[in-house]
């Protein structure tokens, strides 16, 4: 029976076990978990490892889980095939294995880790890297490596003048380090850099490097172009990384996303070295690239392939055109909270009817654009159609019956299902958490911020308070006082944006920066700073913003006796706050919480008014805004303002 491996190519503990199961020759079948959907956390993935972690090992009536103890089972396991990685046939080497694996695990592991997170993982999640830990880490792993620097010395490997799990099991870590700006500390050792250029010259190693390179598509699922090269990647079956450009915080306008798409548009595409930008590109190198894998999208015959090309060809000026536009004022307009074009519409609708015409005469001919199988000329078409499909334009294709049953069935390919139930899945944009309001909102902005601060994902539903939006029934049946925010996760609506931010700091405790702490002692005085923010500071600093801030910005004059009055009485909570920060860090103790959170949004305001001179001229309080106001969670806030 062949061994089972749930895991993805990328991760580095899943990539030490195929290291090692290809250092011993052994056969296996890499099964996918679509850690982006969550598929670690599926009961039936929990039943094999009830820690939700990559990897897991079947066996036939075994299943293990972690790494270091898989590799360990295979190597004893199958001692008498491939590389002797254990040295079984000697027990003073095979104790020396043991020794430098733990030190692996217990001296280099812990440092090199958080530095991997903070370059990698963390850009994922939409985060900056902490140059603190980094730096410190660093420290760490240096003084680890110039303990490898002296044993490299005397030995060729770690345990020894032979090649191990010793060895093997630092591969994964160290190759995502030397990717980094700072791989200098293992170059600079010259015995650690001979150990490291032999063992990545392994076979086995290098087979395993190819993948972990991996492919990667910069954007965000909603989008139609990225959503094209998804489309494709999943119809050939090949993984990949989703890594996720937050466009409403200007992300694909940034250095890092310009250096991968000078034209700052999501998708960017990266495989190995080679990086690409423009779908339809993408689209066809995967589908030549991956030729044997998954799904045929191009044909061998060069005479089909040219039809094949035709249609490809009429997508993308004659069909996107029309399609793209209709898109935009029908589907996207309204979710941005902005009013639909009907003179465009009506003016689109009849393009694209023109083109769908020859599409039905062409469908008449044969099952597909392309020809008899479904191709990238069909492909192409999914996320735009999707889009369509749902807003009046959808009669243009069912009034067409060879057009209607061939969006029936590309829409229902396996491939396309799975990337639509990803990206509900991912996006709590189509089903998950919707913030209705404005990022100006004081309230708003304090759920915004409790959402950035746990790292979960979320819709900012616009309304047009300007317009009056928030007094029409649609949103009074959301929130019946007419005022944002209104919340939604799933079937859960709510209101009061300190309601909402207590409900997503227990509902989503295991994500982010813990807001809230498990101990009841420790919780009831956060609790007590909760209250004091809403009934002591929030009182008299909601009045002041409302004066200095905000009726400036509405043409209206402010009334600078009550300005006074509410300097006095904010500068009164304050002499309390200055005096409590004197003993701990952040008001509810000596880690950041709600209680400093819900402070945000009228401090940010303040500060930018005459009313900053009462925060800087106590020092505990000057120097805890400028901490909090620091936060990379709240940075992303003003970010949005911004954008």
């Amino acid at each position: 029976m062949v061994l089972k491996l749930h895991g993805l190519s990328v991760s580095t503990n899943t990539a030490r076990v195929v290291a090692c199961l290809h250092e011993k020759d052994v056969d296996f079948q890499l099964v996918p978990v679509d850690l982006f959907a969550r598929g670690n956390k599926e009961p039936s993935f929990l039943a094999k490892n009830p820690f939700g972690q990559i990897p897991v090992l079947e066996d036939g009536d075994i299943t293990l889980f972690e790494s270091r103890a898989i590799s360990s089972y295979i190597a004893e396991k199958f001692k008498e095939t491939g590389t002797d990685l254990i040295r079984h046939e000697s027990f003073s080497e095979a104790a020396l294995v043991k020794v430098w694996t733990e030190v692996e695990s217990q001296q280099y592991h812990p440092a090199i880790c958080p530095i991997i997170y903070e370059f990698f993982g963390k850009p994922v999640q939409g985060l900056e890297p902490d140059q603190a830990v980094i730096d410190a880490n660093l420290e760490k792993l240096e003084k680890v490596l110039d303990v490898y620097e002296a044993k490299l010395s005397s030995t060729k490997y770690l345990a020894g003048d032979f090649y191990s799990l010793a060895d093997l099991h630092h591969f994964p870590y160290t190759f995502y380090f030397m990717k980094t700006p700072l791989g200098s500390v293992i170059s600079d050792r010259p015995h650690v850099k001979a150990w490291w250029d032999d063992i990545t010259a392994r076979p086995a190693l290098k087979k395993v490097a190819e993948v972990m390179a991996g492919i990667k598509v910069h954007g965000t699922a909603m989008s139609t172009a990225a959503a094209r090269v998804l489309a494709t990647l999943y119809e050939k079956e090949v993984e990949f990384e989703l890594v996720p450009i937050d466009m409403r915080a200007g992300e694909h306008k940034k250095d890092s996303f310009l250096a991968l798409n000078p034209f700052g548009q999501v998708p960017a595409f990266e495989d190995g070295d080679l990086q690409l930008f423009e779908s339809r590109a993408i689209t066809q190198y995967i589908a030549h690239e991956y030729a044997s894998k998954g799904t045929p999208l191009i044909v061998p015959d060069s005479k089909k392939m040219a039809i094949l090309s035709v249609w490809t060809e009429v997508e993308a000026h004659k069909f996107d055109p029309a399609a793209s536009k209709l898109s935009y004022e029908l589907a996207i307009k309204p979710l941005l909270g902005m009013v639909t074009d009907f003179a465009v519409v009506e003016e689109f609708e009849a393009k694209l009817g023109t083109v769908l015409d020859v599409y039905e005469k062409r469908l008449g001919q044969s099952k597909y654009l392309g020809g008899d199988c479904f191709s990238l000329a069909d492909l192409h078409h999914l996320p735009t159609t999707q889009y369509l499909m749902g807003t009046q334009a959808k009669k243009l294709f069912e009034c067409r019956p060879n057009v209607s049953a061939w969006v029936a069935d590309i829409t229902a390919r396996p491939a396309w299902t799975k990337f639509i139930c990803q990206t509900i899945h991912i996006s709590t944009v189509m089903a998950g958490i919707k913030v209705h309001g404005t990022v100006f909102s004081t309230a708003a902005a304090r759920v915004l911020a409790t959402l950035y601060e746990k790292e979960v994902e979320f819709e900012l539903v616009p309304i047009d308070m300007k317009a009056g939006e928030h007094k029409k029934e649609s949103f009074l049946a959301l929130n019946p006082f007419g005022q944002v925010p209104a919340f939604e996760d799933g079937d859960l609506q709510l209101f009061e944006s300190r309601a909402i931010t207590q409900y997503i700091a227990h509902e989503y405790a295991s994500k982010g920066t813990p807001l809230i702490v498990p101990d009841s002692k420790k919780m009831a005085i956060l609790s007590v700073w909760t209250e004091v923010e809403a009934h002591k500071f929030d009182p008299a600093a909601s009045k002041l913003s409302y004066e200095l801030a905000i009726k400036p910005l509405l043409g209206m004059v402010t009334d600078f006796a009550v300005v006074e009055e509410f300097e006095a009485k904010l500068g009164t909570v304050l002499d309390v706050y200055e005096k409590r920060l004197g003993q701990s860090k952040y008001l509810g103790g000596d880690c950041f919480s709600l209680a400093d959170l819900h402070h945000l949004p009228t401090t940010q305001y303040l500060m930018g008014t005459q009313a900053k001179k009462l925060f800087e001229c106590r020092p505990n309080v000057s120097a805890w805004v400028a901490d909090i106001t620091a936060r990379p969670a709240w940075t992303k806030v003003l970010a949005m303002r911004a954008h």
